[in-house]
């Protein structure tokens, strides 16, 4: 009986054990990085997944020159040509990266984006700034301008290519969004996913330059499934930098580490993050299409506003995340919009959590009118007090006149009622009248 009941005990701890460990996760499936800071985000939503000092400012080094590629997509025509000043091909490092370009060189806008993203060329992004903003600082606002746009408030640019400059920092937070934006942009995958590119000649160069890519992501030696675009990046301040996209099975992720102590280490440490998110996360549906939620349109006052959303929203999270702890919080924004307001709504995990990052991001909702309990609100904000009382009072004129006109119209009935009762009395009494006649003659005269 012992023996069994032994034997009963061990397959029960077993089968404990086993179902432990399928739906609860390890402490040791935490990627382990060697950068000093780091970010997994979903590049749809921009939800962040996984950080470590995400907000530390940091040298970017030449992941810079990725909004520098956005920048110069955005603006111009890749079939544009540029031409080198003396500025901008004497301007950087010397050893720095370059592809040899002299003063009044001229080359297409196309080529100068491929030597920025393959070659890391400091002369072609100093060429690209000078032709888009005019010279290299007005660029340089043009892409602290960008990321303020973009919510990267943590970043400030002082350069187009990233060489150290004390005033050039930004964070791995801050690269994630700008990465998430550079994306969307048509023809940028193309440009920071190439390996190789060959340039056309130009008028001081007749022989045809080649580019061949040193990001072990796109060269072949780390043959990842599913890169997008990638950028690196090295100074002696900044070390070692890597910003990356990639895409599997319909989910898109962002992850840059920045400060890494090794070349490779940057590799490992995004390959780590890259893993976490397509593995260990599910989609989970945080606010279904049509769900309506009554909010004050401000605390000041008593007017309500229904918001909703028409499309379903979906968030990840880690699978030994419950979604019902997943929690909403709504607010309005004040935007000055007369025609109607904007809700934010955000989702949050209540408490931190060590297997993901506890914010979930946030949605806008325009309402597309205002609620009918708002609507003098807003008229008054167009009208003035004076011109809200004469609208009262206008409206209270009105309503009388119709209480009156109703009034008249009643009592023309009831006097209507009243003549034709009389009317009708009066024939009956002419026609007893008429009758009693009758008879007296039928009597006098006989029948």
């Amino acid at each position: 009986m012992r023996k069994v009941f032994a034997a009963w005990l061990v397959l029960t701890t077993l089968v404990f054990n086993l179902a432990w460990g399928l739906g609860t996760a390890r402490a040791d499936d935490l990627p382990i990085l060697d950068a000093d800071a780091a970010v997994l985000m979903d590049a749809r939503t921009g939800q962040v997944l996984f950080a470590k000092n995400k907000d530390k400012k940091e040298y970017p080094a030449s992941i810079t020159k990725v909004m520098t590629g956005l920048l110069a997509l955005e603006y111009a025509d890749t079939r544009a040509t540029l031409t080198m000043s003396r500025e901008a091909v004497f301007s950087i490092t010397r050893g720095s990266s370059h592809i040899a370009l002299d003063t009044d060189e001229e080359l297409a806008l196309k080529d100068a984006l491929y030597a920025l993203a393959i070659e890391s060329a400091n002369d072609c992004a100093n060429g690209i700034a000078e032709y888009i903003a005019g010279d290299c600082e007005a660029f340089a606002e043009l892409m602290n301008e960008r990321a303020r746009e973009l919510g990267a408030v943590n970043t400030h640019f002082a350069n187009a290519h990233g060489l150290d400059d004390p005033e050039h920092y930004t964070t791995a937070y801050d690269m994630a969004l700008i990465m998430a934006q550079a994306i969307k942009i048509p023809g940028f995958t193309e440009i920071f996913s190439a390996n190789y590119h060959k340039m056309s000649p130009t008028n001081l160069q007749e022989k045809e330059r080649e580019f061949h890519c040193k990001n072990l992501f796109l060269n072949g030696i780390y043959d990842y499934e599913g890169i997008t675009a990638s950028k690196l990046g090295w100074t002696t301040n900044a070390r070692n930098t890597l910003v990356t996209s990639a895409s599997r099975e319909g989910r898109d992720l962002i992850v840059v580490v920045m400060n890494s102590n090794a070349y490779r280490g940057t590799y490992l440490d995004t390959m780590k993050l890259f893993d976490y998110g397509f593995e260990e996360f599910r989609d989970v549906m945080v606010l279904s299409a049509g769900e309506e939620k009554e909010l004050p349109v401000s605390a000041q006052s008593d007017k309500n506003i229904i918001v909703k959303t028409d499309s379903d929203i979906a968030r990840l999270l880690h699978k030994s995340v419950s979604p019902d702890l997943v929690q909403n919080k709504y607010e309005i924004l004040e935007n000055g919009d007369q025609a109607g307001l904007t809700a934010r709504v955000s989702f949050y995990l209540p408490e931190k959590n060590e297997y993901m990052y506890e914010d979930l991001g946030s949605i806008t909702i325009d309402t597309p009118t205002m609620a009918a309990a708002d609507a003098l609100g807003s008229t008054q904000d167009i009208l003035g007090p004076v011109g809200v009382f004469i609208l009262k009072t206008i409206k209270t004129l009105f309503i009388i006149i119709l209480g009156l006109a109703a009034l008249i119209l009643v009592l023309r009935q009831i006097n209507q009622m009243r003549l034709r009762k009389k009317r009708d009395a009066r024939h009956n009494h002419y026609r007893i009248n008429y009758i009693e006649r009758k008879n007296d003659s039928d009597d006098l005269y006989g029948k």
